[in-house]
């Protein structure tokens, strides 16, 4: 389970001056969709988030298996 988000620009322009600090919140919003890493990417038009879950430590912890 992952999640993602972020902002884009239709018009092509700049997001705005607080466009990270909006998309960081988004992001820290997201942790209960991936509690193991997030990241982040700004780059005029866009700017977007993700929180990644990784699955494999977990099965590997209590389930004994491999991812």
């Amino acid at each position: 389970m992952c999640g993602i988000c972020g902002l884009y620009d239709l018009g092509g322009g700049d997001l705005g001056d607080n466009c990270e600090e909006i998309v960081r919140a988004m992001t820290a919003q997201l942790r209960h969709r991936g509690p193991d890493e997030k990241g982040y990417h700004f780059h005029d038009p866009m700017a977007m988030g993700h929180a990644r879950y990784f699955w494999g430590y977990y099965l590997r912890r209590y389930c004994g298996k491999s991812s």
